[in-house]
């Protein structure tokens, strides 16, 4: 079994640290406009911050962490509903990051909800998540990865298409850190 842990952290550490790495040129240009910059910006600290809880250190006792991705997963909420209608790649864009930044919340909230272990220290008031967190977990990990399959359609399709501009590189990525939250959520479920 420790072999198997060992492939899948490998595995999931290589997608979050060249997936960060892609983020951080994408957030210095400045042909980009400041949301598109931001998001990658934001991609690039959940990125971060993954490699991170991969490697045993997890959250922060102020709660930073959880504040910075609870504003992200809201602010591309709002660029979800401010998009264009339709199928617009903006809105699958800004849903699947909202989706991503609302994993990230979920691992980072302190409690046994079955995604996070407890911090040392912290306890929130309320019900016990400990009922439902499976649930959510394996909610935000099915979302996720039918996001994955979503983007990586895409990617096919613009592949097919002759010299389009930009490539797949963006869907690409936007399938590899889907399936790679997925897969960090799924692994968290009890077996």
């Amino acid at each position: 079994m420790a072999g198997s842990e060992a492939m899948v952290r490998i595995a999931l550490v290589t997608t979050f640290a060249v997936a960060g790495l892609y983020c951080l040129p994408r957030c210095l240009r400045s042909r980009h406009p400041w949301p598109a910059r931001l998001a990658d910006l934001l991609h690039g600290a959940m990125c971060a911050v993954m490699v991170a809880m991969l490697f045993g250190i997890a959250g922060d006792p102020w709660g930073v962490q959880l504040t910075v991705f609870a504003v992200a997963a809201g602010w591309h909420v709002v660029r979800l509903v401010a998009a264009a209608p339709g199928g617009h790649p903006d809105r699958w864009s800004s849903l699947t990051q909202a989706i991503m930044m609302s994993s990230m919340c979920w691992m980072l909230l302190p409690g046994p909800h079955g995604a996070a272990a407890p911090m040392p220290g912290a306890h929130l008031p309320g019900p016990d998540r400990a009922e439902f967190g499976p649930a959510v977990t394996g909610t935000l990990a099915v979302a996720l990865i039918a996001a994955s399959v979503l983007w990586t359609t895409r990617s096919f399709a613009l592949a097919n298409r002759p010299a389009r501009r930009g490539g797949v590189t963006a869907p690409g990525y936007q399938a590899a850190m889907a399936a790679a939250m997925g897969a960090s959520l799924i692994v968290m479920l009890p077996m």
